[in-house]
């Protein structure tokens, strides 16, 4: 599937009608906006902090311009589906914002820019493009003597290791990509469901996502949760959960066990139990 039709990886907490989207400038990323996410939740709106296309885990998208980054935004503003919208763009998310205004007017109900400007450096695309071509001139004239590694300027004398590293996590970052777009849209490798459970004001949200139809990765986890019981047949669960982004499967696990073993005894523990 083409990057430009995927959706943007994301944060999300609290609910409401309306929903504060929070778009981060250049050298940005989603956890920018960490501090500002569960604040915005506490007012009783959606809060979503976004990787723009081509930052964190947000594919690039081709040709990149803030045309294309806006109709990045207008599918991920389709897809929280809240009844009001308001953008909240800092540095260049604050063009992005005001190009999202210009494109889809009808879909943006509140405009807050902080340390932005109508565009780019000055009027026209000659500037912009120098100014591009003066930051790249020093990757393109790298010359690899020795036999035409493109990746061999990044990684110095660890070489392949390295490597293996930077492509190793580009397929994952494409697998996770597919994942969210065609089986559940809060898919991490790391932080599954993070935003359902960090810093959340309610329950609401978590409470939810469990009473949703299960996903195909719920239904794999189920698999392994039941097998797992059946294997070793113990008479009290213990799940810990270390971080906000392990909170979702490990009520999906309890939810599981107790629909076939209503009996069974499961307590939960961790970090995130003992601190959140």
């Amino acid at each position: 599937m083409s990057p430009d039709f995927l959706l943007p990886a994301f944060l999300q907490q609290g609910d409401g009608t309306t929903a504060v989207f929070m778009l981060h400038g250049v050298g940005g990323g989603k956890e920018a906006w960490l501090d500002c996410l569960p604040e915005v939740a506490r007012s009783g709106h959606q809060a979503i902090a976004w990787d723009m296309p081509g930052y964190g885990a947000s594919p690039m998208i081709d040709p990149y311009s803030n045309s294309g980054l806006a109709r990045s935004l207008e599918r991920l503003i389709d897809h929280i589906g809240a009844k009001r919208n308001v953008l909240l763009g800092h540095s260049m998310g604050g063009m992005v914002a005001q190009e999202a205004v210009a494109l889809f007017p009808e879909k943006i109900h509140g405009l807050i820019l902080s340390g932005t400007s109508a565009a780019f450096g000055k009027p026209g695309g000659d500037w912009q493009q120098n100014f591009l071509n003066s930051r790249f001139a020093p990757l393109d004239a790298y010359v690899d003597d020795d036999g035409g590694d493109p990746l061999a300027w990044a990684f110095g004398a660890l070489g392949m290791q390295d490597r293996a590293r930077h492509l190793g996590t580009l397929y994952l970052n494409d697998i996770a990509d597919v994942l969210r777009d065609a089986v559940d849209s809060r898919f991490e490798f790391v932080r599954y469901a993070e935003s359902l459970a960090m810093s959340q004001p309610t329950f609401d949200p978590l409470a939810r996502a469990l009473a949703a139809p299960t996903t195909l990765v719920d239904d794999y986890l189920a698999e392994l949760t039941l097998a797992s019981v059946a294997q070793h047949q113990p008479n009290i669960v213990l799940l810990s959960v270390p971080f906000p982004g392990a909170v979702y499967a490990a009520f999906r696990i309890a939810q599981t066990i107790k629909k076939q073993y209503p009996d069974m005894v499961i307590a939960l523990g961790g970090g995130f139990a003992n601190t959140e």
